[in-house]
């Protein structure tokens, strides 16, 4: 029986610790992802010296290309937060729509206003303005804050950049990071590379892998920016070694997969429901779960699609696997929430 490389092993285990770590213990992302990088390098062979280096290298790289990006995000999303010009544009799409798309109106503001206000601090801002719309145009006022809570979180974790303002950009900085340190940490080791032979040979195009462990991650703790980081920072040095892939493609599959079924460990979850007065869990469930797993699926099949289309190639399996799961999901939900549909109700 062939043994598996150091590197290998020390990915391994340094994967397990940063998920035992975030799950179990509730160590704050940036320390999970340091102590990973640190059991990385060293049970991958590369010595105390040369591990902090490159985690000193790889952290100061990373802050060094979007920490001003970011910084300059936190400056724009305080000015539209405290000048009012976030209800502006709502209102403004509003009227160049017309009525009875109010929806699309809330939808496309989220979308744009998402980009430098961080999505809770967003929602919680134009939410009196769905709350305005649903008395005057007789509208559903859950139709409308789902609406504008699906635009919200389709830019928060597809689009960049969306950093997070006021108190946590810092964090987010150094989560950043410390992202950016272990992915150099799996580089310098040489694991990325004797992984991205195995994974030449896996059944499902390499585009996905990115794409699956953010989808793991944001089940497992919730955060959809950690998901995505962690995401990126571990399959990049494994799909950079690999002719022919779109790491463009794979940096968006590693944001999409970070917006699977956003549930109980996910701040938004009940910023959502919260502020609209749903209560039953079955009722969040149906309020924000399945609406954030089907932007999942449509996001995971697109970018299936193009890498299929134009990108690296792969098979015509792979678009079908996030819907494969969309349908279960749907199905699971729907039993889960029999007898619901005539309860579903908000507070105005």
């Amino acid at each position: 029986m062939t043994s598996l490389p150091t590197p290998i092993i020390g990915l391994i285990v340094a994967v397990f610790v940063l998920v035992w770590l975030v799950l179990r213990t509730r160590v704050h992302a940036l320390i999970a992802m340091l102590a990973a990088a640190c059991i990385a390098g060293l049970l991958g062979g590369m010595g105390i010296d040369k591990t902090l280096s490159v985690i000193t290298s790889g952290f100061g790289t990373t802050l060094g290309s979007i920490g001003l990006v970011i910084g300059l995000g936190v400056m724009m999303g305080r000015l539209l937060e405290v000048s009012g010009a976030a209800e502006r544009i709502a209102w403004s799409f509003i009227k160049w729509l017309g009525k009875r798309r109010e929806e699309w109106a809330l939808a496309i503001t989220g979308y744009i206003v998402s980009i430098p206000i961080f999505v809770d601090s967003a929602f919680v801002i134009l939410y009196p303005v769905a709350k305005a719309l649903a008395k005057s145009g007789k509208r559903s006022l859950l139709t409308l804050g789902v609406a504008l809570a699906g635009g919200l979180v389709v830019t928060h974790h597809t689009v960049p950049p969306t950093p997070g303002p006021l108190g946590v950009a810092g964090i987010i900085l150094l989560v950043t990071g410390a992202g950016g340190a272990l992915g150099a940490i799996l580089r310098d080791s040489g694991a990325g590379q004797q992984l991205a032979e195995q994974v030449a040979n896996l059944p499902i195009s390499p585009i996905l892998i990115p794409f699956i462990v953010a989808t793991l991650v944001r089940l497992i703790q919730g955060s959809g920016t950690v998901a995505m980081i962690t995401a990126a920072s571990i399959s990049a040095p494994i799909l950079a070694q690999i002719p022919g892939i779109n790491m463009l493609l794979a940096a968006q599959a590693a944001t999409m997969g970070s917006l699977f079924f956003g549930y109980f460990n996910d701040s938004l979850f009940w910023v959502v429901n919260r502020m609209m007065g749903v209560s039953d869990v079955k009722q969040q469930m149906v309020v924000w779960s399945v609406p954030t797993t089907i932007a999942w699926a449509i996001g995971g099949t697109g970018v299936a699609l193009i890498n299929l289309l134009f990108g690296s190639g792969g098979s015509w399996l792979d678009p079908l696997l996030p819907i494969v799961v969309l349908a279960a999901i749907m199905l699971w939900v729907r039993w889960q929430a029999q007898g619901i549909k005539d309860k579903l109700v908000v507070k105005d």
